[in-house]
């Protein structure tokens, strides 16, 4: 097979395979470095990511750990690969900060100016006027919109709604902060769909708080892929049509360069709340996974065995102050 029909069946590929598309973004984002490995999560959230979007009344949430390429993936390839299978889609890309939109604005309007991807979309070109720095406008009437929180989005409507990390880290404590994206995302963003009740919404990020913006859209109903970093359940991952990761308790997300000691080091250093929250999407209230001494009671009347379903007992065997006077000291409690 010659070079030119072997490229051709590859652009052809990449036309349909979003993974595979990917992967070229990746390569025009940061040239010179080593091609993007395709790990099994990131098939996951591929899948998941073009399932929703072409899903009319699609809900869904995924919940992946920082650094995992998730914005590149939802807010910089998936808008350009959408919009070059279909022109006319509007598609509005929401972020926390305006600094963060403007950047992978940036990046997404230079996959759709570069070579390759013209060639690939012939279809798809950015109109005279559509080549703004928050908005890229087709020349059929589609676009990508980048907003971030607090944000006006009057007059915009969209098919497609993304959402990427609508809360940073460093304001994760903050109740003003929280009810802040989450009153900006159901009173403002969620009401730009130019189908109420259809279209797509998808939540991308990692979790923070246990109030936050995901905990929200989870208690409406919405879809959940969570893709913590150490595994705490086996599960079956959907990766495309016809194929499935299973996963076991204990396994890594096989990101390049993480291992297990690395990510035992990220705990010790970030404290295991933080960790449970942010890498294994599992937020807990501040004392929720400390043991405190109220929630415990004496009780004098002896209970039955079978009334619990175990028995611990704690010794301290430790000496007396008093010279001469050992001790020891039995906590029995059930549950």
């Amino acid at each position: 097979m010659s070079a030119l029909p072997a490229q051709a069946a590859l652009t052809a590929m990449m036309r349909q395979n979003f993974s595979l598309f990917l992967m070229r973004v990746f390569k025009e984002l940061h040239a010179g470095a080593q091609p993007l490995e395709l790990a099994w999560y990131l098939e996951a959230i591929c899948h998941a990511l073009v399932e929703a979007s072409a899903e009319d009344g699609a809900r869904l949430v995924i919940t992946v750990p920082p650094r995992h390429l998730k914005s590149v993936a939802a807010l910089v390839a998936l808008p350009a690969f959408l919009l070059g299978r279909d022109p006319t889609r509007r598609i509005m890309v929401a972020t926390y900060s305006q600094d963060l939109a403007r950047l992978h604005a940036t990046q997404s309007r230079a996959i759709m100016q570069s070579a390759w991807y013209r060639a690939m979309f012939p279809g798809t070109q950015i109109a005279d006027d559509g080549n703004r720095m928050l908005e890229t406008v087709t020349t059929c009437g589609g676009g990508r919109k980048a907003v971030s929180v607090g944000g006006s989005v009057t007059g915009h409507g969209a098919d497609v709604i993304i959402v990427d990390d609508c809360l940073k880290a460093d304001d994760a404590r903050s109740e003003a902060k929280l009810e802040e994206a989450r009153a900006w995302f159901a009173g403002t963003l969620a009401t730009r769909l130019n189908s109420p009740g259809g279209g797509a919404i998808i939540s991308i990020s990692q979790r923070l708080h246990e109030y936050d913006l995901p905990a929200m859209l989870l208690e409406s109903g919405y879809r959940h892929l969570c893709l913590p970093a150490i595994a705490e359940r086996d599960e079956v991952i959907p990766l495309g049509p016809k194929r499935r990761h299973q996963r076991k308790v204990g396994d890594l997300l096989d990101r390049p360069g993480v291992t297990r000691e690395k990510l035992e080091a990220d705990r010790r250093s970030m404290g295991a709340q933080v960790f449970s929250a942010q890498f294994q999407q599992n937020p807990v209230a501040p004392e929720g996974n400390l043991i405190r001494l109220e929630w415990f009671e004496n009780y004098d009347e002896e209970f039955e065995r079978e009334d619990f379903y175990r028995i611990v007992q704690s010794w301290d065997t430790g000496l007396s102050d008093e010279p001469g006077a050992d001790y020891s000291v039995c906590t029995t409690w059930g549950y």
